[in-house]
């Protein structure tokens, strides 16, 4: 097994040291590969440190054998005792007969892929999210924040509403349409609301 590792694409390169205020780019993924003793841990450790998130594949590889034991069992029985897993034994045979290492890697490299793919796809959804939350505050930059013509407790008394999402829906609304100027008064922003969210239109769904 190796190690999957998620770079910035952006780094600085003096003094080794990556770049925070580059780590919302999209991640570069790389694979670092190699032979047992070969020095994948040390780089790992000295990726890590330059701020890389990085996977390890025989984390996940020794974590698939406890979650899928009972499958390991059923299929190596002389490698397990009282339901118990005796690595050792396991590795003797499966490094003794390809075709069993062969079926062994069929149990273990999926749950280790599904793993790394899940914890890659998080990173990269809060990556997007950090994307948009920067574009939003650079816009929003040196721009006094909106507020609604009218306010929460107007709002309730106006639609007949407890307080609770539906109120945060329709000031949401109301801000929207302030933004591209459909409501410019209260009695606009009271009548849009009306119309909107009262009774007639089932309030807010």
């Amino acid at each position: 097994y190796g190690h999957e590792v998620s770079l910035s694409r952006k780094g600085k390169r003096e003094r080794g040291q990556m770049n925070p205020a580059d780590s919302h780019q999209h991640p570069l993924i790389i694979g670092l590969t190699g032979s047992i003793g070969s020095g994948k841990s040390t780089v790992s450790a000295l990726l890590r440190e330059l701020g890389a998130t990085v996977l390890d594949a025989d984390f996940y590889a020794r974590e698939a054998a406890e979650v899928l034991k009972g499958e390991i069992c059923a299929a190596f029985p002389e490698a397990c005792a009282g339901g118990f897993l005796d690595r050792r034994k396991l590795g003797q045979r499966v490094f003794a007969d390809q075709e069993a290492k062969r079926r062994l890697e069929a149990l273990i490299h999926p749950y280790v892929r599904r793993r790394m793919a899940a914890i890659l796809g998080y990173r990269e959804r809060v990556e997007e999210l950090r994307e948009q939350l920067q574009a939003i505050e650079s816009l929003a930059e040196g721009t006094p924040s909106p507020k609604p013509l009218l306010d929460g407790r107007e709002v309730m008394r106006l639609l007949g509403l407890e307080p609770g999402p539906k109120v945060g829906q329709a000031i949401a609304a109301l801000l929207e349409a302030q933004a591209i100027g459909e409501v410019q008064s209260r009695t606009e922003a009271a009548s849009f609301l009306r119309d909107a969210f009262g009774e007639d239109k089932g309030r807010m769904s």
